[in-house]
């Protein structure tokens, strides 16, 4: 078990600088407005990173931070999880050989209905089709950022994720 669910003191500084960076980006309100509802928020492709490169239990640090923000509720409580799965299945995916960048694409499998369920229970009347449509854009769209980003570094600087993860 400790394999799966333990880090080094490289991995937390890194968690913590990513879940830092990603509640810095969320409570200054860096989104990019695309139409509507329908934004991309970078905060996801740091916490995402440090989840995919630090595994499952800094992973739930990262999404705790990145959620972090006065007044919200949701985030906090659907966040976490999610990005524990994504560490998790990287260190599935670290031990098959593959590249542990792949995972990212658990966070739109994941995310989205953990969304919608924290959503259902405290707001029901905000949980409709529409919902789904938004956290689905949101899910994809930052999870193939993330993925393009992970990509490059994990080509470019292998030797930083090497010391990392």
């Amino acid at each position: 078990m400790r394999a799966w669910f333990g880090f080094n003191t490289k991995q937390l500084v890194f968690a913590a600088a990513m879940g830092a960076a990603a509640s810095a980006v969320r409570n200054l309100g860096l989104v990019i407005p695309v139409y509507g509802v329908f934004k991309l928020d970078p905060r996801w492709v740091f916490s995402l990173l440090g989840s995919c490169w630090c595994g499952p239990t800094l992973g739930f640090l990262c999404g705790l931070l990145a959620s972090l923000h006065p007044g919200m509720l949701i985030d906090p409580i659907a966040s976490p999880i999610p990005h524990m799965i994504v560490g998790l299945m990287s260190i599935a995916l670290k031990r098959r050989g593959k590249k542990r960048i792949w995972a990212v694409w658990l966070w739109p499998l994941t995310g989205i209905p953990s969304y919608y369920l924290v959503t259902s229970i405290f707001l029901p009347t905000l949980a409709t089709l529409t919902l789904v449509i938004v956290l689905l854009f949101i899910g994809v769209a930052t999870a193939s950022v993330a993925f393009f980003v992970g990509v490059i570094v994990e080509r470019h600087a292998e030797a930083l994720v090497s010391k990392i993860s």
